[in-house]
């Protein structure tokens, strides 16, 4: 799979790569929603190019967090796949999710290195 990540910590961002790239997934990551978000519009906007099978956002970021790019992101594929990875509440974010009429996956921190893989992994035929 071909997966995106925004991660502003860096020991976690390095810790997804790793555990994703051993499983042979390749791997971009970001430190912020923005980067995340210019990633995607340049790869969006070349018809040939392959769109990411997988987005994971960090919730809180620096200058916008993963809810934004979520939005921003579905704006322009609906079909996109993306998973939120945050510390905070999960009904929180399904009931923001839903009122915003966006199919979200929610990973709750802290959460095992296990849980991301299952979660990917096993949830790959979402359409």
């Amino acid at each position: 799979m071909e997966i995106l990540i925004a991660e502003d910590e860096r020991d976690i961002a390095f810790m997804y790569s790793k555990l994703l790239e051993e499983r042979g997934h390749s791997v971009t990551v970001t430190n912020n929603g923005r980067e995340c978000l210019d990633i995607y519009h340049d790869i969006s906007l070349d018809t040939t190019a392959h769109i990411f099978d997988a987005i994971i956002l960090d919730h809180k970021m620096p200058i916008m967090d993963g809810f934004q790019v979520a939005k921003e992101i579905i704006s322009i594929n609906p079909c996109q796949r993306i998973i939120i990875a945050s510390g905070y509440d999960k009904a929180i974010f399904e009931e923001a999710a839903n009122n915003y009429g966006l199919q979200l996956e929610i990973l709750q921190k802290p959460f095992s290195r296990s849980s991301l893989v299952n979660l990917l992994e096993e949830n790959t035929d979402r359409d």
